[in-house]
């Protein structure tokens, strides 16, 4: 077998680790709804309608709802969420990687071609249901624990309490060991 045909079978196996997607977004095609690639839809397990999570470059996670029609497959109610808390605007690139189970991360990249810089601080502040993490300290080794999916007011009151307690500590540790790195990320919904 030429190594171009078993080059071209690897790309299409099913073993494949992680899967890709990418859209440019286009307001009057993509604003209310995205359409998943119908190429892409054997990658997909998960029978529609279920919930999808998008995270951002900011660590941050949309909910949406996976949904089938004539037509296709459709991220929808969250969707547009995502799009107005990134600032999408026309021509901006977005690449999907699926994890395989409920999530795709999505990068997010301008007409420079370069990753949007918005994107990397935006917040789910027009999501009504969001999930988020991201409570990164030494003793967890920088691994992202989930808060769980939870309303935006229950959500922020979590991350007040959270915040002040870690606050506390980053502070206490500081002082013993003078050290200036931040000890933690947190990701918080404006109110």
């Amino acid at each position: 077998m030429s190594a171009i045909a078993k080059s071209s079978r690897c790309c299409t196996s099913s073993t494949r680790r992680s899967r890709y997607f990418f859209k440019t977004f286009l307001p009057d095609l993509c604003l209310k709804h995205l359409r998943i690639p119908p190429a892409f839809h054997r990658h997909i397990e998960v029978k529609a309608p279920s919930r999808f999570y998008l995270k951002g470059p900011s660590d941050a996670v949309w909910g949406v709802d996976f949904v089938k029609n004539s037509d296709g497959l459709f991220f929808t109610g969250g969707w547009e969420a995502f799009v107005l808390d990134h600032s999408l605007a026309t021509g901006d690139f977005l690449l999907f990687q699926y994890d395989g189970k409920w999530t795709f991360s999505v990068m997010v990249f301008d007409k420079t071609a370069c990753e949007k810089e918005l994107a990397f601080s935006a917040l789910p502040k027009y999501a009504e249901d969001f999930a988020f993490s991201l409570v990164k300290s030494e003793e967890n080794e920088g691994k992202e624990i989930p808060v769980g999916l939870r309303k935006r007011t229950e959500a922020v009151q979590t991350v007040s309490i959270t915040n002040q307690a870690l606050k506390r500590k980053r502070s206490a540790t500081n002082a013993k060991h003078d050290s200036g790195s931040s000890s933690f990320f947190c990701i918080g919904a404006p109110s």
